[in-house]
């Protein structure tokens, strides 16, 4: 997106300013890998995004091959913990008696990461003092969308039937979005683990949906 090229430009050139070379961390996503199916890929393998965000592997190479400045980029798995990120989606309309978002048949599987564990590698990445690499950031949970979603839902005191949306039908009303929510996906991120000593210290989504729900209902206004 042009508002973002822009905001890395300025980054990079605040960067190069005074003393000893500056750290920038852009952060992508998973979704510059396309859908993948059971097919495991890692920082080598080549991009191929979602058109959501066909604009990132672009303002991933600006970061990575800038001059002067230490660039490096995370990609990370569905955020959760805490508000929840698109994994609220799976919250908020069980919370009103809805059915959860499941776009598409639900075998989809997404990689995943708690908020805190992505936290630290943030500062593993930052505080590394390497330059132009591509770091993974997920766990090796390996669930459904429909499984993650339906305990979500139960979580949040929803009993009707879970339904799921065909994705012809999700992209009328969520365009492009609808695309990126169906992919299936397998990451790698043992890269972080070896390069940073990285390691997530939850295990996953499914067994402790209830403790995600009142995180999430604890953000809410």
């Amino acid at each position: 997106m042009a508002k973002d090229k822009k905001a890395i430009e300025a980054l990079l050139e605040a960067g190069r300013r005074g003393g000893k070379p500056k750290t920038l961390v852009f952060t992508s996503g998973v979704w510059v890998y396309g859908d993948t199916g059971d097919r495991l890929v890692d920082e080598t393998t080549p991009p191929n995004p979602t058109k959501l965000v066909a604009w990132r592997p672009a303002h991933e190479q600006m970061v990575l091959q800038a001059a002067g400045v230490r660039g490096l980029v995370i990609r990370p798995g569905d955020v959760y913990g805490g508000p929840g990120g698109l994994t609220g989606q799976w919250f908020a309309g069980p919370s009103t008696g809805n059915p959860p978002l499941i776009v598409g048949d639900g075998r989809n599987r997404v990689p995943m990461v708690h908020v805190d564990d992505l936290a630290d590698a943030y500062v593993r990445v930052a505080e590394s003092g390497l330059a132009a690499e591509i770091f993974n950031v997920n766990d090796q949970s390996r669930f459904t969308v429909l499984e993650l979603a339906t305990a979500a839902a139960r979580a949040a005191g929803y009993t009707a039937e879970i339904r799921t949306t065909p994705l012809p039908e999700a992209r009328q009303t969520l365009g492009d979005f609808a695309d990126a929510l169906a992919l299936s996906q397998h990451v790698d991120a043992r890269k972080a683990v070896r390069r940073l000593g990285w390691q997530p210290t939850h295990a996953g989504f499914l067994d402790e949906a209830d403790v995600y729900y009142r995180a999430w209902k604890a953000y809410r206004p």
